[in-house]
């Protein structure tokens, strides 16, 4: 699972890419897809930084990119590609698929509280069969 942090200025994404990429010198797009309301979210991934290329794939990524996702769960996916396109459709399957979670500590979430304007101590429920 990737866990980004908005908080941080730069976040290090971790994949193992290499081994199923089929082009030489490939651009990679990542695709962030919320589990909440299933918005896409695209960027091209920076220059791979990786020491070891046949164990993982290294990106140092700005998180301030990132400043527009909302904090949660995501499904990501990562395509290949010979050109620099935020278009995935066009790239077929992707080289690498998984789960991300996007945090930001620094940011106070305040809970949706209900207040019923009801007082009663008793709730009446209809089905949608009644």
């Amino acid at each position: 699972m990737l866990l980004i942090n908005r908080s941080n200025p730069k976040t290090d994404l971790i994949f193992t890419l290499t081994e199923l990429t089929t082009i030489v010198t490939p651009v990679y797009l990542l695709v962030l897809t919320s589990d909440f309301n299933r918005t896409k979210s695209r960027f091209i991934l920076p220059l791979n930084i990786s020491s070891n290329l046949n164990r993982y794939d290294h990106f140092k990524v700005d998180t301030s990119t990132l400043n527009d996702l909302d904090t949660g769960l995501y499904t990501y996916a990562v395509y290949q590609s010979s050109i620099s396109t935020t278009d995935e459709s066009v790239l077929g399957n992707p080289v690498e698929t998984g789960k991300a979670k996007i945090i930001a500590p620094a940011v106070l979430v305040q809970p949706i509280i209900y207040e019923s304007e009801d007082t009663s101590d008793f709730y009446t429920y209809k089905s949608i069969n009644d």
